[in-house]
C-alpha cells in the first residue's frame, strides 16, 4: 500500500539513539501525479508556458509522465491564445476563469482542482436552487 518513512538520530556525546517513524499511509508519486493530472485534465484547466523557459519544464516534470493529460498552450507557438488569456509569466494556470500565475508544485495543484470542483459543485447547487425557484 504506501510506504513508511522513518529518521534516526544518533547522539554521540549521549550515545542515545532516537528513531522517528512515520506510519501515515502515502501515495507513490506516480500514482498522485497521474491521479492529479487526470483531474486538471478532465477540469479543463490549461498550463500555458514556453517549451525553452526552464521554469514551464520544471512544471512539466512536476506532473511527470502524467503531463499528457494536461491541456498546454506554448506561447512561443501560439502568441495570440496566450494574449487573449491574459499571460504575462510562464508558467501560468488557467482554472476556469482564475488565473494562476507561477509554478506550482503537485499538492498546489491538487488543492487547485479541488477548489474548481467545489466551485463547479457550487454553481451547480445555485443553478438547481434557481430552477427550483429557491433563493
Amino acid at each position: 500500500k504506501g510506504e513508511y518513512s522513518y529518521v534516526v538520530f544518533h547522539s554521540p556525546r549521549s550515545r542515545e539513539t532516537i528513531a522517528l517513524v512515520d506510519n501515515r499511509e502515502s501515495e507513490p508519486l506516480q500514482m498522485k501525479q497521474e491521479r492529479v493530472a487526470s483531474a486538471l485534465g478532465d477540469a479543463n484547466v490549461t498550463l500555458y508556458g514556453a517549451d525553452d523557459c526552464p521554469w514551464t519544464q520544471r512544471q512539466k516534470r512536476e506532473l511527470g509522465e502524467s503531463f499528457r493529460y494536461i491541456k498546454y498552450v506554448n506561447c512561443k507557438d501560439d502568441p495570440g491564445a496566450c494574449h487573449r488569456a491574459g499571460v504575462t509569466q510562464y508558467p501560468t494556470w488557467l482554472v476556469g476563469r482564475k488565473v494562476e500565475k507561477g509554478l506550482r508544485l503537485l499538492d498546489e495543484l491538487a488543492e487547485m482542482v479541488e477548489g474548481q470542483k467545489d466551485m463547479h459543485n457550487l454553481d451547480r447547487d445555485e443553478h438547481e436552487d434557481d430552477e427550483a425557484g429557491i433563493e
